[in-house]
């Protein structure tokens, strides 16, 4: 049982060559890959942030007696819309709640009705802010809570 030792031959050393390729490409993938989400991503461009003005819950009677209590929030159109819309926190409120009375247990009924009474709720708060010298500042309308009462 002896054993000779030969020396690696050309052919040898190709065998493991391209795997070592291979791996080198893998590394060289991931090291761009990471520098791009380290470096190239955060070029500035942020996604804006939605900013939300929100009323406390109102209590409404509807056009056809019933009850209904209501929590609204208005997406804005600038981050200073909040501050500027503070003193009319008031006003909205009465806005929501005659809104409201113009509508019947029927209107809101299922996903539709919502989205009519939030349009109407969209386009009164627009109608009312642009008379105040404030136009388009009310970009959408979203209900937290939103309770009909028997």
């Amino acid at each position: 049982m002896s054993s000779t030792l030969t020396a690696p031959t050309a052919t040898d050393r190709r065998d493991w060559t391209p795997g070592l390729l291979v791996g080198l490409g893998v590394l060289l993938t991931a090291a761009l890959v990471w520098a791009y989400s380290m470096l190239g991503a955060t070029s500035g461009t942020e996604r804006p942030r939605p900013v939300w003005l929100g009323l406390d819950k109102v209590v409404s009677q509807l056009s056809d007696g019933r009850m209904m209590a209501v929590k609204v929030n208005f997406e804005l159109k600038s981050v200073d819309d909040p501050q500027s819309l503070q003193d009319y926190n008031a006003a909205l409120t009465v806005l929501v709640r005659d809104v409201a009375a113009t509508l019947s247990y029927e209107d809101l009924k299922g996903r539709e009705g919502m989205k009519r009474y939030g349009a109407a709720l969209h386009a009164a708060t627009n109608d009312y802010l642009h008379e105040q010298g404030l136009p388009g500042r009310v970009k959408g309308v979203a209900f937290e809570e939103l309770v009909l009462m028997p």
